[in-house]
């Protein structure tokens, strides 16, 4: 057998289609991983805490100040004894109640928007894990596949050299690309190694073996308005929460405590009993809350103007968002294109090869040009989902489905 019919018996040319994941184990979507993080996992209800505490202080603003109960009793030697019962309130007809409580309610509407915005950048989060993921697995597959056809084709080639039945040269060069495709094999390991060691602690249930599919590309969004992004809604309504706030510090003429008693009074032949109405007022001469009612207006404008400036940030952002991921989408679906036709170069110089008309160093070059178009490609792919989940983060919506909305 000639040294170009043992080369290609070995290299097994059907295996030169483009490689995919391994198998073995279950295949997994994005969708499914997002959904598999679902509502009771760490990663979502940590972020409720600050909606909790709104919630909290919109019941606490709503619920009516509580009555006081207090007795007392008087008993001078020679004197008749006097027992007082008391129940004093003051009722909340200050004009600050109102106020208070849409202040409140405001802020637990800010503090909804605003774990929206958290859960969509912990979204973004589990959707960058699950790429790294899919894109290491996918580049792994890539690499062992090449590596392994340079292996055999340099084991190949050297033992031809050595009997003399081919260029000593030609043995070296394959070698070469061999042990460049070995150094790449070790990357690839490591670092899908990391990215299996990320979703394991993101997601302890994943069945083993399974085999994440590249994730595909979403939609043109319709919409491109950034009104309803989450963290823009939240600023909208800290506004309103603190000027609501000041207004309800500028009431400061409260309404006069109110008491009702019954009164007693027993000894040296006394027998009395009779109501007993009280009313007590502050009067705001000194202090009017001016230090907080100052500071709550300040807020407010410190506010306004900040998301004034985030609003425009934003729309700035999104445009900008919305053309990378146009350009690296056409560029990823174009090096997805090349890295078919690279297998259709190795094809041809496979059929040049057994002509006589390429010699190994063309074959070698083919094998590392068509390896070099799979890792481009992927490496498209991955900037390119990158932009688009960018562009999920600009608009304040998924732009996919799975995982919470």
């Amino acid at each position: 057998m000639t040294a170009v019919a043992l080369l290609l018996t070995v290299m097994s040319w059907p295996d030169l289609e483009p490689p995919r994941p391994g198998s073995g184990g279950p295949v997994v979507t994005e969708a499914a991983f997002l959904e598999a993080v679902g509502p009771e996992h760490p990663a979502w209800l940590s972020l409720e805490g600050d909606l909790a505490k709104a919630e909290a202080e919109v019941r606490r603003a709503g619920t009516l100040p509580n009555p006081t109960l207090g007795f007392g009793r008087e008993a001078p030697d020679g004197l008749p004894a006097e027992n007082t019962w008391l129940l004093t309130w003051r009722p909340p007809l200050d004009g600050r109640r109102g106020p208070t409580r849409a202040a409140a309610e405001a802020g637990a509407r800010a503090a909804r928007a605003d774990l929206s915005a958290r859960r969509l950048r912990v979204r973004g989060e589990l959707r960058r894990a699950y790429a790294g993921w899919a894109l290491a697995t996918a580049q792994l597959a890539v690499v062992e596949s090449h590596a392994e056809r340079i292996e055999r084709a340099a084991e190949v080639l050297r033992r031809r050299a050595e009997s003399g039945e081919s260029s000593g040269l030609a043995a070296r060069r394959v070698a070469l690309s061999a042990e460049g495709a070995r150094a790449a094999r070790a990357r690839a390991v490591a670092e899908h190694a990391r990215a299996v060691a990320e979703i394991r602690g993101l997601w302890p249930g994943a069945p083993e073996g399974a085999q994440p599919e590249l994730p595909p590309f979403a939609a043109n969004p319709a919409v491109t308005d950034v009104s309803g992004r989450p963290d823009l809604v939240a600023l909208e309504e800290g506004v309103e929460q603190a000027d609501l706030q000041a207004k309800a510090l500028g009431r400061f003429w409260g309404f006069p405590e109110l008491g009702l008693g019954w009164q007693t009074l027993r000894g040296l032949g006394a027998k009395v009993d009779g109501p007993v109405f009280t009313a007590s007022w502050s009067i705001p001469v000194f202090g009017r809350d001016q230090g907080r009612r100052a500071r709550a207006e300040g807020r407010a404008r410190v506010l306004a103007a900040h998301h004034q400036l985030v609003r425009s940030r934003a729309e700035a952002e999104m445009e900008g968002a919305r053309a990378a991921w146009h350009a690296l989408r056409g560029a990823a679906l174009s090096a997805a294109e090349a890295a078919d036709d690279g297998q259709a170069v190795v094809r041809g110089t496979v059929a040049s090869f057994e002509a006589g008309e390429a010699d190994v160093t063309d074959l070698n070059d083919a094998l590392r040009a068509a390896f070099d178009a799979d890792l481009l490609a992927l490496e498209l792919r991955g900037e390119a989902l990158a932009a688009e989940r960018a562009l999920e983060a600009a608009l304040g919506r998924p732009l996919t489905t799975g995982g919470l909305r």
